[in-house]
Protein backbone atom coordinates (compact mmCIF):
# COMPACT_ATOMS: atom_id res chain seq x y z
CA UNK A 1 0.00 0.00 0.00
CA UNK A 2 1.24 3.23 -0.97
CA UNK A 3 1.97 6.53 0.73
CA UNK A 4 -1.05 8.19 -0.51
CA UNK A 5 -3.21 5.39 0.41
CA UNK A 6 -1.97 5.25 4.38
CA UNK A 7 -2.64 8.97 4.38
CA UNK A 8 -6.26 8.72 3.34
CA UNK A 9 -7.18 5.90 5.72
CA UNK A 10 -5.84 8.01 8.42
CA UNK A 11 -7.64 11.01 7.11
CA UNK A 12 -10.94 9.12 7.26
CA UNK A 13 -10.06 7.19 10.47
CA UNK A 14 -9.46 11.17 12.12
CA UNK A 15 -12.71 12.01 10.65
CA UNK A 16 -14.44 9.52 12.15
CA UNK A 17 -13.34 9.43 15.53
CA UNK A 18 -14.28 13.15 15.92
CA UNK A 19 -17.36 13.09 14.39
CA UNK A 20 -19.10 9.67 14.62
CA UNK A 21 -17.39 7.18 16.61
CA UNK A 22 -19.78 6.12 19.60
CA UNK A 23 -16.79 5.49 21.88
CA UNK A 24 -16.32 9.02 22.15
CA UNK A 25 -19.60 10.17 22.00
CA UNK A 26 -19.35 11.86 25.56
CA UNK A 27 -16.34 13.70 24.83
CA UNK A 28 -17.96 14.81 21.13
CA UNK A 29 -20.79 16.30 22.86
CA UNK A 30 -19.09 17.78 25.77
CA UNK A 31 -17.03 20.09 22.92
CA UNK A 32 -20.21 21.06 21.44
CA UNK A 33 -21.65 21.84 25.00
CA UNK A 34 -18.67 23.75 25.67
CA UNK A 35 -18.94 25.99 22.78
CA UNK A 36 -22.42 26.26 23.08
CA UNK A 37 -22.25 27.38 26.86
CA UNK A 38 -19.86 30.20 26.01
CA UNK A 39 -22.21 31.62 22.93
CA UNK A 40 -25.25 31.51 25.39
CA UNK A 41 -23.24 33.48 27.84
CA UNK A 42 -21.98 36.12 25.65
CA UNK A 43 -25.64 37.02 25.10
CA UNK A 44 -26.86 37.24 28.07
CA UNK A 45 -24.09 39.40 28.83
CA UNK A 46 -25.22 42.23 26.28
CA UNK A 47 -28.98 41.68 27.68
CA UNK A 48 -30.34 38.59 25.82
CA UNK A 49 -32.18 36.35 27.66
CA UNK A 50 -31.38 32.63 26.50
CA UNK A 51 -33.29 29.80 26.76
CA UNK A 52 -30.36 26.51 27.10
CA UNK A 53 -32.09 23.40 25.29
CA UNK A 54 -35.63 24.88 24.61
CA UNK A 55 -38.06 22.13 24.11
CA UNK A 56 -40.33 22.77 21.42
CA UNK A 57 -42.55 20.39 19.27
CA UNK A 58 -41.81 20.68 15.28
CA UNK A 59 -45.29 20.90 12.12
CA UNK A 60 -44.88 17.02 11.90
CA UNK A 61 -45.25 16.64 15.91
CA UNK A 62 -41.58 15.26 16.53
CA UNK A 63 -40.12 16.51 20.02
CA UNK A 64 -37.06 19.26 19.47
CA UNK A 65 -34.73 20.80 21.62
CA UNK A 66 -32.95 24.30 20.68
CA UNK A 67 -29.68 24.26 21.64
CA UNK A 68 -30.05 28.02 22.29
CA UNK A 69 -33.31 30.13 22.11
CA UNK A 70 -32.18 34.02 22.48
CA UNK A 71 -35.02 36.71 22.96
CA UNK A 72 -33.12 40.07 21.63
CA UNK A 73 -34.16 42.85 23.99
CA UNK A 74 -35.53 45.87 23.57
CA UNK A 75 -36.97 44.09 20.07
CA UNK A 76 -39.45 42.02 17.98
CA UNK A 77 -36.39 39.28 17.48
CA UNK A 78 -36.38 36.72 18.52
CA UNK A 79 -33.12 33.51 17.95
CA UNK A 80 -32.94 29.51 17.43
CA UNK A 81 -29.07 29.19 17.73
CA UNK A 82 -27.76 26.15 17.05
CA UNK A 83 -24.11 25.97 16.54
CA UNK A 84 -22.01 22.69 15.65
CA UNK A 85 -18.49 21.42 15.35
CA UNK A 86 -17.51 19.09 12.40
CA UNK A 87 -15.00 17.97 10.34
CA UNK A 88 -14.06 20.65 7.69
CA UNK A 89 -14.52 19.34 4.48
CA UNK A 90 -14.23 21.18 0.61
CA UNK A 91 -17.53 22.03 0.82
CA UNK A 92 -18.91 25.44 2.11
CA UNK A 93 -19.84 24.10 5.64
CA UNK A 94 -21.43 27.31 6.74
CA UNK A 95 -24.21 26.93 4.27
CA UNK A 96 -24.66 23.36 4.99
CA UNK A 97 -25.02 23.42 8.38
CA UNK A 98 -27.57 26.57 7.99
CA UNK A 99 -29.64 24.60 5.41
CA UNK A 100 -29.60 21.46 8.24
CA UNK A 101 -30.82 24.26 10.71
CA UNK A 102 -33.54 25.80 8.59
CA UNK A 103 -34.44 21.87 7.53
CA UNK A 104 -34.85 21.13 11.37
CA UNK A 105 -36.23 24.11 13.11
CA UNK A 106 -38.50 26.18 11.07
CA UNK A 107 -40.86 24.00 11.81
CA UNK A 108 -41.07 24.87 15.62
CA UNK A 109 -41.71 28.03 15.38
CA UNK A 110 -45.60 28.17 15.82
CA UNK A 111 -44.66 26.09 19.02
CA UNK A 112 -41.83 28.38 19.96
CA UNK A 113 -44.68 31.56 19.55
CA UNK A 114 -47.27 29.55 21.33
CA UNK A 115 -44.88 28.68 24.54
CA UNK A 116 -42.54 32.01 24.55
CA UNK A 117 -45.98 34.31 24.11
CA UNK A 118 -45.07 36.32 27.30
CA UNK A 119 -41.95 37.79 25.55
CA UNK A 120 -44.25 38.76 22.98
CA UNK A 121 -45.04 38.68 19.56
CA UNK A 122 -41.27 38.13 17.61
CA UNK A 123 -39.53 37.38 14.33
CA UNK A 124 -38.20 34.02 14.83
CA UNK A 125 -34.71 33.62 12.20
CA UNK A 126 -32.69 30.53 12.75
CA UNK A 127 -28.95 30.48 13.05
CA UNK A 128 -26.92 27.62 12.54
CA UNK A 129 -22.74 27.82 13.38
CA UNK A 130 -20.14 26.24 11.97
CA UNK A 131 -17.13 25.36 13.96
CA UNK A 132 -14.54 22.91 12.41
CA UNK A 133 -13.36 20.14 14.81
CA UNK A 134 -9.57 21.20 13.91
CA UNK A 135 -10.32 24.71 15.61
CA UNK A 136 -11.42 26.41 12.12
CA UNK A 137 -13.67 29.88 12.73
CA UNK A 138 -15.68 29.67 10.18
CA UNK A 139 -17.00 32.86 8.26
CA UNK A 140 -20.72 32.55 9.50
CA UNK A 141 -19.19 32.24 12.92
CA UNK A 142 -17.22 35.60 12.22
CA UNK A 143 -20.58 37.04 11.08
CA UNK A 144 -22.43 36.54 14.00
CA UNK A 145 -19.67 37.87 16.06
CA UNK A 146 -20.30 41.16 14.08
CA UNK A 147 -24.08 41.27 14.00
CA UNK A 148 -24.07 40.58 17.66
CA UNK A 149 -21.16 42.63 18.60
CA UNK A 150 -19.56 40.04 20.58
CA UNK A 151 -16.15 40.39 21.29
CA UNK A 152 -14.15 38.85 18.62
CA UNK A 153 -10.83 38.83 20.68
CA UNK A 154 -12.64 35.51 22.04
CA UNK A 155 -12.55 33.46 19.07
CA UNK A 156 -9.15 32.16 18.66
CA UNK A 157 -9.77 31.36 22.37
CA UNK A 158 -12.91 29.46 21.44
CA UNK A 159 -11.27 27.68 18.87
CA UNK A 160 -8.41 26.67 21.00
CA UNK A 161 -10.75 24.79 23.23
CA UNK A 162 -12.59 23.18 20.24
CA UNK A 163 -8.99 21.84 18.97
CA UNK A 164 -7.87 20.84 22.62
CA UNK A 165 -10.85 19.20 22.83
CA UNK A 166 -10.48 17.30 19.60
CA UNK A 167 -6.98 16.19 20.17
CA UNK A 168 -8.58 14.77 23.63
CA UNK A 169 -11.52 12.96 21.82
CA UNK A 170 -8.09 11.32 19.36
CA UNK A 171 -5.89 10.60 22.71
CA UNK A 172 -9.14 9.05 24.27
CA UNK A 173 -9.60 6.70 21.19
CA UNK A 174 -5.77 5.65 20.75
CA UNK A 175 -5.00 5.03 24.60
CA UNK A 176 -8.81 3.83 25.91
CA UNK A 177 -9.21 0.74 23.25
Amino acid sequence: MGMKAHVAIAFANYQFVLGACDFGENLRNERHHSIKRRINTLLQDIGFTCIDEAACTDKNGSCRRIDILAFEPNSDRAYLIDPSVRFETNEDMDAVVQKEKERIYRGCIQDLSRRYQHHGKRKFEVIGLWWGSRGTISKGVVKFFDRFKLNKKLLPEMAESVLVSSIRMLHHHIYST
